[in-house]
């Protein structure tokens, strides 16, 4: 376009100097290519646009045609209840060859009871939630659910039977009974159960932004246990909002474990202090197991790690204070 514009300024004036062409020609002779290249332009603009679009089509046939490694055995069972217990036996696992991230590992979780998973970043935590919603299979060793092997459960049922949280909140633009599956009664009866006074008929925006982040993490265990679930899994739930939101999250939990085997996968010991049980992990392997007072009395790493926390939350309850009274 630039050397359109020079070629016919340069040969034009010279036309108009020696008298072939006048001003007024030369002036419209610009505006013609100026409306010439003005549509290539445009293309050229949505060319990018274009190839943004291709770059995305093909990732998305790749993704297509992949094929899933997780699949069902030919005749599996059906979850639908936990009335046993959930075992890991000496499994191994890991992402990238000579990276265990799991190192023979071994625990018991028992029907209806509460379990907290703490540990480093690193230390394997939610790896083994992948395992246990079989989004993984481990490399060595067996997952079982009361006696069977989660390589012989319906994949389908097994989800379907499991409330699953985690740390970052989705919600969708619509209404909350949207959000919530739909059935009137089962999402009155999810909100009740947290004591979350809100209308099932209230339009949330993107992200539910119109909500408070305590709101707005409520509603989303509101969605995981709208189906009653029998397996509850609470990946670092809490870890975005602050200690007086985490406290009042904690009041609701109280009333939605009760009768479900839940898993807590947490960095914070406070969230899980009330467990039945609580298993420390570092670097693959479970490091110390026992109750919260249990481990308190062992005076090993859970200790260690409860009391730097204990003086953290102290500062910020204390700086809380001040803030408020200034």
């Amino acid at each position: 376009r630039a050397l359109g514009f020079a070629g016919v300024l340069y040969f034009g004036a010279l036309r108009v100097e020696s008298g072939e062409e006048s001003i007024g020609t030369l002036v419209l002779g610009l505006g013609y290519l100026r409306l010439m290249f003005s549509p290539l332009m445009r293309l050229s603009f949505h060319q990018a646009t274009v190839e943004r679009a291709k770059a995305s089509a093909i990732r998305i046939a790749s993704l297509l045609d992949d094929q899933p490694t997780i699949v069902d055995a030919e005749d599996p069972s059906d979850f639908s209840t936990l009335t046993g217990s959930i075992k890991f036996e000496n499994v191994s696992f890991a992402y990238e060859p000579d990276a265990p991230v799991l190192i023979d590992l071994s625990l018991l979780i028992k029907a209806g009871s509460n379990v907290g998973i703490v540990g480093a970043t690193g230390s394997g935590k939610s790896t083994l939630l992948n395992l246990l919603l079989r989004f993984r299979d481990p490399n060595e060793g067996r997952v079982t659910f009361d006696g069977t092997p989660l390589t012989d459960i319906s994949i389908d049922t097994l989800r379907r039977s499991t409330g699953l949280v985690h740390q970052d909140v989705l919600l969708f633009p619509g209404t909350v009974l949207e959000n919530l599956g739909g059935d009137p009664e089962l999402a009155q009866w999810s909100l009740d159960l947290l004591g979350l006074d809100i209308s099932l008929e209230m339009k949330l925006s993107l992200g539910g932004q119109n909500l408070s982040r305590g709101e707005r993490q409520l509603i989303t265990f509101a969605r995981a246990i709208v189906g009653d679930p029998s397996l509850l899994i609470l990946d670092e739930a809490t870890s975005a909002v602050d200690p007086a939101t985490e406290g009042r999250i904690q009041e609701a939990l109280s009333a939605i474990v009760k009768g479900r085997t839940t898993v807590t996968v947490a960095h914070r010991l406070v969230t899980v202090s009330s467990c039945d049980r609580i298993f420390l992990m570092s670097k693959g392997v479970v490091l110390e197991a026992g109750t919260h007072e249990e481990l308190l009395q062992n005076d090993g790493e859970y200790a260690k790690l409860w009391r730097l926390q204990e003086r953290a939350v102290g500062g910020w309850w204390i700086s809380q204070r001040l803030t408020t009274r200034a």
